[in-house]
């Protein structure tokens, strides 16, 4: 009886709304692995990050019951972790134990196109900047005009809360944003933060993320109704410049250095050679 008594753990969840004092309230543990983990001295340093599949399923839908208020449904994780849609992503962060993949953490993410869905969630000052930021783009020859560009939305994204102070939640959005970096047409990331989540919120900040706006009403909990916060990361044109340069291929270097930028030179140096020649029949004829 004292070993089951020893056993029992508490966890927290700052999306569940406070107690009538505003206290964070403790709460049972769904998952099994809360125990496992309990026992181990996890380094970081050995912390997987990767896409989840339809094996995970189940364990984030426990998980996600831990993590959250909302209650989602089987279909929601199906449909975010099926292949066949590609407009979703997901992020896992694994621990390795006894041989076992362990998740203990997750982010699911879509890529929408900005449309009226997108301007709801957005406050003039936000569109204003990033409308600054799509006229950068056109240098890249994207078509100018919001319906031509894409965002990404991050559904959901939770650590187990064993390892909150480990930076996994940090490390995740870092992939998020990598991810999102590589659609060119991709011009920010943004994500609803219930109102009384202060926690969430320094997070997002520390991460610059800014605030956006709030959606009245925007979660039913139970027949209570709360605000939504959004916070929004532009994607700037130096850090899209920056991300394709890091990711360029050996054979897309060899050919820009071997054959492109060598043409560009050539064409520079008979550009030259014509200015001059210009030059020096306009001399002579003076």
């Amino acid at each position: 009886m004292s070993n089951s008594k020893k056993k029992k753990i508490k966890i927290f969840s700052d999306a569940f709304p406070p107690n009538e004092l505003g206290e964070r309230q403790k709460r049972t543990p769904i998952s099994s692995i809360h125990l496992t983990l309990k026992e181990i001295n996890l380094n970081p340093n050995e912390i997987i990050y990767k896409p989840l599949t339809k094996e995970h399923i189940n364990e984030l839908f426990i998980l996600h019951r831990e993590w959250f208020p909302i209650e989602y449904e089987l279909k929601f994780f199906e449909k975010t972790l099926n292949p066949e849609y590609d407009n979703y992503f997901s992020i896992g962060a694994f621990y390795n134990i006894n041989n076992k993949e362990i998740i203990i953490g997750s982010a699911l993410c879509e890529i929408q196109e900005i449309d009226q869905k997108f301007l709801y969630h957005t406050s003039e000052d936000t569109l204003n900047k990033i409308s600054k930021h799509i006229s950068f783009f056109e240098e890249m020859s994207i078509t100018f005009g919001f319906n031509n560009f894409h965002c990404c939305y991050i559904m959901t994204i939770g650590v187990i809360d064993e390892y909150r102070s480990l930076h996994i939640g940090k490390k995740m959005l870092e992939l998020i944003k990598e991810k999102s970096l590589e659609d060119p047409y991709c011009i920010c990331i943004y994500l609803d933060v219930i109102i009384y989540n202060k926690v969430a919120e320094i997070f997002y900040k520390k991460n610059n993320f800014e605030e956006s706006t709030i959606i009245k009403n925007y979660y039913n909990l139970n027949g209570k109704y709360y605000d939504s916060i959004v916070y929004f990361k532009i994607l700037t044109l130096s850090e899209k410049k920056e991300f394709k340069k890091k990711n360029e291929s050996f054979c897309t270097k060899f050919c820009n250095y071997f054959f492109f930028y060598p043409f560009y030179l050539f064409i520079d140096i008979v550009t030259i050679n014509l200015f001059c020649k210009c030059l020096r029949r306009k001399n002579k004829i003076q």
